[in-house]
């Protein structure tokens, strides 16, 4: 691999195997909006392969980190629930260990996300976004929806 374009070539290309060719429960930890967005789609367009039983899918993302990524694919999977025979979910992870088996893997987190610069501003809308919904449901007014990936 030349580049982080490379490897998310890559990861996106196993994604799409996984989800196309087997049929086991699946989770994409990520924090790669871009990767996220081609998951979604592959899983809206029913290009997904289920089998009798039903196929368990998560995205998750670091505890701290991701929110507003966290927040669209909420807000997809509440306005477009999921195709039969998939049940989606979406999950924050928190890495688990003493201080030196974690700080090395939270420091390459920290160093991969800090070119990300615009995910904090989505992080920001996502937030207000999701304070707003809140608020107006707490007001019964239930109307407005959330931004997913796009």
């Amino acid at each position: 691999m030349d580049s982080k374009d490379d490897a998310d070539e890559i990861y996106d290309r196993a994604v799409a195997q996984i989800l196309q060719r087997q049929t086991n429960a699946i989770m994409f930890a990520t924090h790669n909006h871009r990767s996220i967005v081609r998951a979604w789609h592959l899983l809206r367009e029913g290009q997904v392969r289920v089998a009798a039983e039903i196929r368990d899918v998560s995205f998750a993302q670091l505890y701290g980190m991701g929110d507003d990524l966290t927040y669209g694919v909420l807000g997809y999977i509440s306005r477009y629930p999921p195709k039969s025979g998939l049940r989606l979910s979406v999950v924050k992870y928190i890495p688990y260990g003493s201080l030196n088996e974690v700080m090395p893997y939270l420091a390459r987190r920290a160093e991969e996300n800090r070119g990300m610069l615009g995910g904090s501003i989505r992080e920001r809308e996502a937030f207000y976004e999701e304070l707003k919904r809140r608020l107006l449901r707490c007001l019964g007014i239930t109307s407005v929806t959330h931004r997913g990936p796009e």
